[in-house]
C-alpha cells in the first residue's frame, strides 16, 4: 500500500508542500506535479512571463469558491454567476499573483541542495510514526518521528523519475524560502502590544442599550396596499392529501420491560432497580428525573403517564423514541404561581429495536412494494399483491408538523419527502421513525389567499419593516440621531428629551468582553463595535448611534467596566500565545500582499502575458450572448484589455 501510495508522489506533495507553506493556496500556486499539465493533458489558460497558469488550478479554485457559497446557504452558484458577481475576476487575480511569485523566484536564481530536498522529503507523512517511546499528550497521541524502515522500501522500490521530483519539489521549496523572506518583519512584534491586546479581550463591560425607532404611523390605505400588492406573500401552502402504505420499524415489547415492572410492583426498590436494569446507563443516579413540569400540547406523547400517575404508583411500560419507559413518583408539589401539579419522577429505560436481519427484511419488503407501485403506477395494485393495505391521510401542507392518520413522530419527515411536481419520486420508499412508507399525492388544493382581516396582523409587520428600509425612514432616524448626539449625555435624558420615540432602555443581563456574542440576550450589536466606543471610558460614557446586524439603530451607555487582574493574566499565557501567533500570521499575510500588489505594479507591465479567452469562456460555460473570442496577448508594451 505504501508503495502504490508514494508512486502517486505528485498528489501527495502537493498537499504536503501546500500545508508547509501555511498561507493561501492561491498565492503560491499547486506544484507542476498537481495538475495533469504535467502529463501534457491540461490546457494552459493563461501564461504571466513563460509561467503558466492551468486550467485545472482555475477550476479548482472556482469550485472550491462556489462550495465556500454554497455552504453559507442558498444555491451552489454557476461558474457564470461567479463571474457576474465579480468572483471569477478575483481568482484570476490571485493565480496571476501567484504566477507572478515563480517569475520573481526564477529571476532570484533561490537554489535549493539536494540534501535539504531529501530532508523535506523524510518529513512527509508516510515516512513518519508515533514514537513508541514517547508519553501519549493530552490528545492521547504520541509525537511522530522518522520512519526509517518505510522510507528506505519506497527507495528501494521507486520506479518513476527522481529527477522530476527533484525539480518539482526544488521549485515550491525555493518558492516557500522566498515567500518566508518577504514575510519575515511580520514575526517582530511588541510584547507590550501583546499585552495591551490581551487586557483588551478580557476587561468585561456592562451597559445600557436603547433602539431609536421612530413610530411607525401606517393608515389602512396602506396596510392595504400591502395586502393587494403581495398576495403570494399570505398565500396559504398549497394542500394535498396522500395515498401510503406503512410497514411498521416498531419492535415488539421485551419481556424485560414487562418483567421490571412485575419486579417493582411486588416491591423492589425502584431507584436500586434502575441502576441494575436501566439501558440509561450514561449516569447511576437511580433514575431520578428531578422535577418535572407538564408542558401542556407541546409535551411528548411517551411523558404523558408521568403526569398521571399517583405518589409511589409505578407505570405499565410506556413506548417512546428507541424503547419503552417506565416511571413513578416520588414526591407532588403545586406550583404557587401557576397552580400547576409538578412532580419529581424517576424513570428506567428499556432499549427496544429490530435486529440488523429484521430491519433490513423490511426495507427489502418496502423496497418491493415501491418497485411494484412504479412498475404498475398503482399502489392499491402493487398492496393488494403484497397483501398490505392502502391508507389515506387528512389534508395537510408542506409546512404541517402533524399528518392525519400519521404517527407524529414521522409527519415531518414524510410530508417533507414528498414531491407532487417530480413523478419520479412517486412510491419512492420514505424511512420514517416508526414506520416505513411508499406513497404518492393523489390530490392537491391550491393554496388560498386569506381574507384582508385574516391576516392584517402578518401585513402590518410586513409593511412596517418594508418602511423601515425606505430612504425616508432612515433619515428620520439619522435626525433624530444627530439631534441625541447634540442635545442629550445620558440615555435618560435622551428618553425625557424625545418623549414621542417612546424609548425603552435596557441592560445587558450578564458582563461581556469584545470577543463574546450577546445574541441569547437578544442584542444584536458587535460586541468589538461596544468596546471600541466605550470599553475604556469612564461610567456613565453615552456613545452612538450604533447599527446592529438587523440595521437597527442603538446608542449605548456604559454601566461599569472591569479589567482583568493582575492575578487573572497572569493565568493567560496560552492567550497570549494565541494572540501572537494571530498577529504574526495577520502582519505576514499584509506584508505578502503588499508586496504582491507593488511587484505586480512593477513587473507585469513588462512582461508577455497571454490569456485563452476561448478556453476561458468554455470552462465558465455557456453563455446566450456570449461572443466568440480568441487567444489575446499582451507585450511588453501594455494591452488596452487586460485580462485580469
Amino acid at each position: 500500500m505504501l508503495q502504490q501510495a508514494i508512486r502517486k508522489h505528485r498528489t501527495a506533495m502537493g498537499w504536503i508542500i501546500l500545508l508547509s507553506i501555511g498561507v493561501p493556496m492561491l498565492f503560491f500556486g499547486v506544484p507542476a506535479f498537481w495538475d495533469t499539465a504535467a502529463t501534457g493533458e491540461d490546457p494552459v489558460l493563461a501564461s504571466v512571463g513563460g509561467v503558466p497558469i492551468y486550467a485545472s488550478a482555475f477550476r479548482r479554485s472556482l469550485d472550491a469558491t462556489a462550495a465556500q457559497k454554497r455552504s453559507q446557504g442558498g444555491e451552489r452558484p454557476s461558474y457564470r454567476e461567479l463571474e457576474a458577481q465579480g468572483d471569477v475576476q478575483n481568482i484570476l487575480e490571485q493565480l496571476i499573483n501567484s504566477a507572478l511569485i515563480t517569475y520573481d523566484v526564477k529571476n532570484r536564481g533561490f537554489d535549493v541542495e539536494r540534501e535539504a530536498l531529501v530532508a523535506r522529503m523524510k518529513e512527509w507523512r508516510d515516512f513518519q510514526m508515533e514514537d513508541p517511546n514517547a508519553e501519549p499528550g493530552p490528545d492521547g497521541q504520541r509525537p511522530t518521528v522518522f520512519n526509517s524502515e518505510a522510507w528506505n522500501e519506497w527507495v528501494q522500490n521507486f520506479d518513476g523519475n527522481w529527477n522530476e521530483i527533484y525539480e518539482d519539489l526544488r521549485d515550491q521549496v525555493a518558492r516557500e524560502t522566498f515567500v518566508n523572506f518577504v514575510q519575515a518583519p511580520g514575526g517582530r512584534i511588541l510584547e507590550s502590544d501583546i499585552e495591551e491586546q490581551l487586557i483588551a479581550n478580557s476587561t468585561k463591560i456592562r451597559i445600557k442599550y436603547a433602539q431609536i425607532a421612530p413610530p411607525i404611523e401606517l393608515s389602512d390605505a396602506d396596510l392595504q396596499k400591502e395586502y393587494d400588492e403581495n398576495p403570494d406573500t399570505y398565500r396559504k401552502p398549497e394542500q394535498w392529501i396522500a395515498e401510503f402504505v406503512a410497514l411498521p420499524l416498531e419492535p415488539s415489547m421485551p419481556q424485560k420491560a414487562t418483567d421490571i415492572v412485575e419486579e417493582l410492583r411486588g416491591g423492589a426498590d425502584f431507584a436500586t432497580v434502575a441502576d441494575e436494569k436501566s439501558d440509561i446507563t450514561s449516569v447511576k443516579n437511580g433514575g431520578d428525573m428531578g422535577w418535572q413540569i407538564p408542558r401542556g400540547e407541546d409535551e411528548f406523547e411517551h411523558r404523558k403517564p408521568l403526569y398521571e400517575l399517583a405518589v409511589g404508583e409505578i407505570s405499565d411500560p410506556v413506548k417512546g423514541p428507541g424503547g419503552y419507559f417506565i416511571y413513578t413518583i416520588d414526591e407532588e408539589r403545586t406550583n404557587d404561581e401557576t397552580g400547576a401539579r409538578e412532580v419529581k419522577g424517576r424513570q428506567i429505560f428499556v432499549t427496544a429495536a429490530l435486529t440488523d436481519e429484521e430491519r433490513e427484511a423490511r426495507a427489502a419488503e418496502a423496497k418491493a412494494i415501491s418497485d411494484k407501485a412504479k412498475e404498475l403506477d398503482s399502489l392499491e395494485g402493487a398492496a393488494a399483491e403484497a397483501g398490505v393495505t392502502v391508507q389515506r391521510t387528512g389534508q395537510f401542507d408542506n409546512t404541517s408538523a402533524e399528518v392525519e392518520g400519521l404517527p407524529r413522530a414521522d409527519a415531518v419527515i414524510f410530508r417533507a419527502s414528498l414531491s407532487p411536481d417530480d413523478e419520479a419520486k412517486n412510491y419512492d420508499v420514505i424511512t420514517g421513525r416508526e414506520n416505513l412508507y411508499i406513497a404518492k399525492v393523489v390530490e392537491r388544493e391550491e393554496g388560498q389567499v386569506p381574507p384582508f382581516e385574516d391576516v392584517k396582523d402578518q401585513v402590518t409587520t410586513n409593511a412596517e419593516t418594508a418602511y423601515k428600509a425606505s430612504d425616508e425612514y432612515k433619515d428620520q432616524v439619522a435626525e433624530y440621531a444627530d439631534k441625541i448626539n447634540e442635545l442629550a449625555t445620558s440615555l435618560e435624558q435622551a428618553q425625557t428629551l424625545f418623549p414621542e420615540l417612546a424609548i425603552e432602555i435596557q441592560e445587558t443581563a450578564e458582563p461581556f468582553t469584545r470577543r463574546d456574542f450577546l445574541f441569547q440576550q437578544q442584542i444584536y450589536l458587535q460586541t468589538a463595535q461596544i468596546y471600541d466606543q466605550v470599553g475604556e471610558a469612564e461610567a456613565g460614557t453615552m456613545a452612538g448611534p450604533l447599527t446592529d446586524f438587523r440595521n437597527d439603530t442603538y446608542f449605548i451607555e456604559l454601566i461599569e467596566r472591569m479589567p482583568p487582574t493582575d492575578e487573572e493574566l497572569a493565568d493567560m499565557e496560552e492567550e497570549r500565545q494565541n494572540l501572537r501567533d494571530s498577529e504574526i500570521r495577520s502582519r505576514e499575510f499584509a506584508l505578502l500582499t503588499d508586496y504582491l500588489q507593488d511587484y505586480r505594479e512593477r513587473v507585469l507591465p513588462t512582461v508577455s502575458f497571454t490569456m485563452d479567452a476561448q478556453l476561458m469562456d468554455l470552462i465558465l460555460g455557456p453563455e446566450e450572448d456570449a461572443a466568440d473570442s480568441a487567444t489575446a496577448e499582451t507585450t511588453p508594451a501594455g494591452t488596452d484589455e487586460p485580462a485580469a
